[in-house]
């Protein structure tokens, strides 16, 4: 129970949200004075035309956009494809497809004459919840090689990465990725307790986390391949292991050990994995709290505020005080930083005039985050469908609301 107690508060960001959480070690306050003000007036020293925004420094200067994990999404619900993007919807079975050409989203199935709406679609995902059929998971998919990804376990309780074609032509078993104990009343058909493994694929490797066991580990495995090594375990009491992000040549995460059997604060940093050497070191203590690669520099969300990691110096700097401990965030560039409140409620902040413009979360139940080009979020609006929500970069100055754009579709 505890161990399953332990996983939800991970996957859910609650150990990150929490107050109790550690902050920084030895952080600088040498900008102390830019606590952002309340005031929702919109951003007044750029305009939302000529807001300067690169994809790239997500992205980082050796991104492949063929091969590389895209991290710059804070979870991986959503992956960009060639012309667009794909998602998996909230509350619905099937795989979508949102094209930014057309502006539309719609259902991943290229069936002529299909209606969509039963499990002959090549769209649905755990239509009818068969007994003895593939169960698939809706909290990963990654666009890699020219083909969708997701996961899932079959009755044998295998634990698999699927290829899905980027048409929806096409779903495969592609490789399993450990078996996982079967204990069911019903002729060991189904899996109990089962907790979905944290999942991504970057430059060759499948890298995952299995959930279910007592240890923390990171495996690896070749693309393709039938056996896995062990980069990185947390020997220590009472450990966790948890947000692999994989940027440029090195795959970073997230590891510590709670402080007592209530498993809500934590004691831990940022890791990098490095594929050449195959080692693992400490790449910022004391970092436990959402975090992310800006211009190949590490940022991370404390209790007090969002830090910079200056590795060379080894030195932090508080960029913003945020109204919210260690909160989700997002740097859109050097001047414009975005963080949610715990009612998805998003400031987005400028740090030369201590300004906010404010986006109403109402109805957004998660937020992906974006690429440069769109901010996306999963969410729910009284009245309205379930569906990704998405702002366009360049409206985020004065933006009020987010935009169903599940719910502006041709094809559901």
């Amino acid at each position: 129970m505890k161990k399953l107690l332990r996983y939800w508060l991970l996957l859910t960001g609650i150990i990150c949200l929490l107050s109790g959480c550690s902050g920084t070690d030895g952080t600088s306050d040498a900008s102390e004075g830019n606590g952002q003000s309340t005031d929702t007036a919109a951003v007044n020293t750029q305009t939302a035309s000529d807001l300067d925004v690169s994809p790239e420094d997500y992205e980082g200067k050796d991104y492949h956009f063929d091969t590389d994990y895209q991290s710059f999404f804070f979870m991986p619900n959503i992956a960009k494809g060639e012309a667009g993007y794909y998602y998996w919807e909230e509350n619905d079975e099937r795989l979508y497809y949102y094209d930014t050409a057309t502006a539309q989203s719609v259902v991943l199935c290229n069936k002529a004459d299909c209606t969509h709406d039963d499990d002959t679609c090549n769209a649905y995902f755990n239509a009818a919840k068969k007994e003895n059929q593939d169960v698939f998971c809706k909290t990963y998919i990654q666009y890699y090689d020219g083909a969708v990804y997701v996961t899932g376990y079959d009755p044998k309780g295998n634990v698999n990465l699927y290829r899905v074609a980027a048409d929806g032509s096409s779903c495969d078993k592609y490789m399993c990725l450990f078996k996982q104990n079967m204990m069911s009343p019903y002729g060991n058909s189904q899996i109990i307790d089962f907790t979905y493994p944290e999942v991504c694929i970057h430059r060759g490797y499948v890298y995952f986390i299995n959930n279910m066991e007592t240890t923390s580990k990171i495996y690896r495995m070749k693309m393709g391949s039938e056996t896995s090594e062990v980069i990185y375990e947390n020997t220590g009491l009472r450990p966790a292991v948890y947000r692999i992000k994989p940027y440029g040549d090195q795959i970073y995460f997230q590891a510590g050990n709670f402080e007592d059997d209530t498993y809500i604060d934590i004691e831990g940093g940022v890791y990098a994995y490095d594929p050449d050497t195959e080692k693992v070191s400490l790449y910022k203590e004391s970092a436990i709290s959402p975090y992310l690669f800006y211009k190949d520099d590490l940022y991370y969300s404390a209790s007090d505020g969002i830090y910079h990691y200056d590795k060379e110096e080894e030195q932090d700097e508080k960029v913003l005080d945020t109204e919210k401990n260690n909160a989700d965030f997002m740097m859109i560039n050097d001047q414009i930083v975005v963080y949610l409140d715990e009612d998805s409620n998003m400031f987005v902040c400028d740090l030369e005039t201590d300004s906010t413009h404010t986006i109403d979360g109402d109805g957004i139940t998660t937020c992906l985050f974006g690429d440069g080009h769109f901010m996306f979020a999963e969410g729910y609006k009284e009245g309205d469908a379930s569906g990704l929500y998405a702002i366009k970069f360049s409206d985020l100055l004065r933006a009020s609301e987010w935009t169903n754009i599940t719910d502006m579709s041709n094809g559901n």
